[in-house]
């Protein structure tokens, strides 16, 4: 009967011949901070010229409504628990 590790091409590999993933350097890491850092900064600004927008009359409250009352009206419906309800109806 033939070796199948000779009809394969030879032994299978050893754990010093397998691939490795290289490590990710600091600065790599420390790249993908700044940028999250940035991003989550930039939903802050527009957050809030959205709201100084709303208060100084540049945007409709009406149509549009201001980032402060939309968190209040968030806050309200986690509080008295009728989120809940309301994302089940919207999901099903």
């Amino acid at each position: 009967m033939a070796n199948p590790e000779i009809a394969i091409g030879g032994p299978p590999p050893t754990a010093d011949r397998t691939p490795r993933k290289p490590a990710r350097s600091g600065r790599r890491r420390r790249s993908r901070l700044v940028v999250l850092g940035c991003q989550i900064a930039l939903v802050f600004v527009l957050l809030g010229l959205w709201q100084l927008a709303v208060d100084h009359g540049l945007v409709s409250a009406f149509l549009y409504g201001s980032p402060a009352t939309i968190f209040a009206g968030l806050m309200t419906t986690v509080n008295d628990g009728t989120i809940w309800n309301d994302t089940w109806l919207t999901g099903s």
